[in-house]
């Protein structure tokens, strides 16, 4: 038995020792699972010949992953809810609303967006892919050049069906009515839209023919020119597309010619466009002429700005291979992320991109050097093709040398002694509204300092910002909006120069944190300038004053003080509460706000002294007198039954409740209703008609106040 149990052992190891001398093929499919487990994860695949617990995991997600992207390419392929509905509308659409030709057309590009969103989504797919095959590419290729198809008319009706979509999405749950009230507005918008752009397409197409058949029918008579150059010419003018390139050849051939034959040379258009330039004498230098030349062919052909928003977007997908996974979002650094690297806020380069601000050349530089003390801190070397970027954004714009360039730039009708002198009720009431809302404030960033100012309020305030900006001589362009809501107005302006500032920090204004250290302005003597003080008192109460009252808010109370002891206020400044600050779920500190009631008095000269205030806040209080009065005449005015009880049972087999009552009114000036009738009748249990008696009565219908009176006086005198 022993030497069984030792042969059968022995027979289990050899059988073993086989299995591993066998070696069992293996797919190349999972030999590029398993490389790329070992490239994302770092770990190894396999184990003592299995597969380790963490790639099965792997495997199932990835099972699971392809899946899914099978799923959504067949819901891609297939129509969607909101596609059907939008044909149907247009076949439906009679040819009052539709021509039958741009509704085929609409009903094409409607058809063109799906498959272009197939398109795009399979695009995605591969780019997904770290490696890919030469099949894979050869696919991404044709891809492309399907979507580079795409027309400017179609790319700009996408828009729309995009939109569309969207709001398809958000209201079907609930809100299936809200999507069919819109149906007759999208369709003629759509059908508007296309027509607008096929005029423009025309257009455009008959000023670019124009300016080529001219040059070419004139170039034949010139005689100047050499056969090459009017080669050169003639091979750019067949072009259907034209590069910068070619409009600089154009313009360094033809700018050796002399004003008049270039007149002959481009038509009469090109005279009109040398009347810009006669200052500079008819036969102008080589350099106006080129500039001239550059400006009308410019009108014609196309050009491709390389703008900050192209220049960020650029540096964004050129930074994503230097930084870890988690800073990129399809392939690109996310916003936030750029904007640290640039030494910015993290809502910096979403504001530039959203608002299509420009960048200068103060702020390119120093984007520039904070960029690459960041990177080496990482212990990453600024790559070549990055300072390409910067060159390029740099060469081929005409960039600011400062942020914000100088106050006129931006705002030329901008006037900066506005405040020096306060002398009108309209100054006086803007500079309290300004220390309501207004800040001031130093901002050491980037280059140089400089000193910011701005107001800000509530969107249903927004009125006091359009009428400020008018009396100011701010531009309405760079008017800001707090996003996504847009519930906050406000307006900023950048001083290099204290001239602006100067005039308000005079008037007791506190840079920074004004709120606590705020002063009353000094208008004068309260006696003469009295009007003054109330504009300046109306305007901070625009800001910080409650609708409905006369209380004003402050976090000073010295300013408070100082008002209540300018106008003789008797009411005394109280504690209002302690607001608590948050920002982003974190816990700041408290802040004592204290509140003044100026009066109805003093409130209603306020609002007579000045009439041109926030509307919603022009609420006349009622003053002490006036009140005693409302309360007299009210005692006065006040409900009292007249008739007597031998008066109300006759009456009530006469006539209705509602006729007792006019007939009350008529004789004692004092008006009642039925229900006080009704109760005087129960009150003193008074017999009342049945019901048949009183539909009777109901048969005669509503009488006139002479016909009630004709009833009265007929049971007054059966009394007698």
């Amino acid at each position: 038995t022993q030497k069984q149990t030792q042969q059968s052992v022995k027979t289990k190891k050899q059988e073993k020792a086989k299995t591993k001398q066998k070696i069992e093929p293996v797919s190349t499919e999972s030999l590029e699972l398993r490389e790329k487990y070992r490239q994302e994860t770092g770990k190894r695949p396999i184990y003592k010949g299995k597969n380790t617990k963490g790639f099965r995991e792997w495997l199932e997600k990835q099972k699971k992953s392809i899946h899914k992207k099978q799923e959504s390419t067949k819901k891609s392929e297939s129509r969607e809810e909101w596609e059907l509905l939008l044909e149907k509308w247009l076949v439906e659409a009679s040819e009052k609303e539709i021509s039958k030709e741009i509704k085929e057309k609409l009903i094409n590009i409607i058809r063109k967006y799906r498959r272009l969103r197939v398109i795009y989504r399979k695009l995605i797919q591969l780019l997904e892919k770290r490696d890919l095959t030469k099949q894979e590419t050869d696919k991404v290729e044709n891809l492309v050049k399907k979507l580079e198809k795409i027309t400017k008319i179609q790319a700009k009706i996408f828009r729309n069906l995009r939109a569309f979509e969207a709001f398809y999405n958000e209201n079907i749950g609930w809100y299936k009515n809200r999507i069919m009230a819109e149906r007759e507005k999208f369709i003629k918008h759509l059908a508007q839209k296309l027509k607008y752009l096929k005029k423009i397409e025309k257009s455009q197409k008959v000023i670019k023919k124009n300016w080529k058949e001219i040059l070419k029918e004139n170039l034949y008579k010139n005689t100047t020119l050499s056969l090459n150059e009017k080669s050169i010419i003639i091979k750019i003018l067949q072009k259907e597309k034209h590069t910068e390139g070619d409009k600089k050849e154009l313009i360094s051939i033809l700018s050796k010619l002399p004003t008049e034959e270039l007149i002959s040379l481009l038509g009469a258009d090109f005279r009109q466009h040398t009347q810009n330039y006669v200052r500079w004498g008819w036969d102008f230098y080589k350099y106006i002429k080129e500039d001239m030349l550059n400006d009308y062919f410019s009108q014609y052909i196309e050009k491709y700005p390389y703008k900050a928003r192209n220049f960020l977007n650029d540096l964004k997908g050129g930074l994503a291979p230097l930084l870890s996974p988690n800073e990129i979002y399809n392939k690109k650094v996310k916003n936030k992320v750029l904007s640290l690297l640039l030494g910015e806020k993290e809502s910096h380069i979403h504001t530039k991109i959203s608002n299509k601000i420009d960048i200068s050349l103060e702020q390119l530089e120093s984007y520039l050097s904070n960029l690459k003390t960041s990177l080496r801190r990482r212990g990453i070397i600024l790559p070549k093709y990055i300072l390409e970027l910067f060159e390029k954004f740099k060469n081929k714009n005409k960039l600011k040398l400062y942020k914000y360039g100088s106050v006129i730039d931006r705002h030329p009708n901008f006037v900066l002694h506005y405040f020096k002198k306060i002398d009108t009720i309209e100054k006086a009431y803007w500079l309290g509204w300004l220390f309501a809302e207004g800040w001031l404030s130093l901002i050491k960033h980037g280059g140089k300092p400089y000193i910011e100012w701005g107001v800000g309020c509530s969107r249903e305030d927004a009125i006091l910002i359009i009428n400020f900006i008018k009396i100011i001589g701010f531009n309405p362009k760079f008017i800001e909006y707090d996003r996504p809501k847009k519930d906050f107005v406000r307006i900023r302006v950048s001083f290099s120069r204290m001239d602006f500032p100067n005039t308000l920090l005079n008037l007791g204004w506190k840079a920074g944190k004004k709120a606590q250290n705020l002063k009353f302005p000094d208008l004068g003597d309260i006696n003469t300038n009295r009007h003054l003080y109330l504009a300046f008192l109306l305007g901070y109460f625009d800001g910080d004053g409650t609708q409905g009252t006369s209380e004003i808010i402050s976090a000073s109370k010295k300013f408070l003080d100082k008002i209540k002891s300018k106008f003789n206020i008797m009411n005394e400044v109280r504690q209002f509460n302690t607001v608590e600050h948050y920002h982003k779920g974190l816990f700041f500190k408290k802040s004592v706000v204290w509140r003044l009631s100026l009066g109805a008095e003093l409130f209603n000269e306020m609002l007579n002294n000045y009439k041109s205030s926030l509307p919603r806040k022009r609420i006349r209080l009622e003053e002490h007198h006036e009140r005693i009065e409302r309360l007299r005449n009210f005692a006065k005015s006040r409900i009292k039954f007249m008739f007597k009880k031998e008066d109300l049972e006759k009456l009530v087999w006469y006539m209705t409740y509602e006729e007792i009552a006019d007939l009350h009114f008529e004789l004692f000036n004092i008006k009642i209703t039925e229900r006080t009738v009704k109760k005087w009748v129960y009150k003193w249990q008074i017999n009342r008609p049945s019901l048949k008696q009183m539909a009777q009565i109901r048969k005669l219908g509503k009488r006139s106040p002479i016909e009630l009176h004709k009833i009265y006086y007929k049971l007054e005198t059966s009394k007698t």
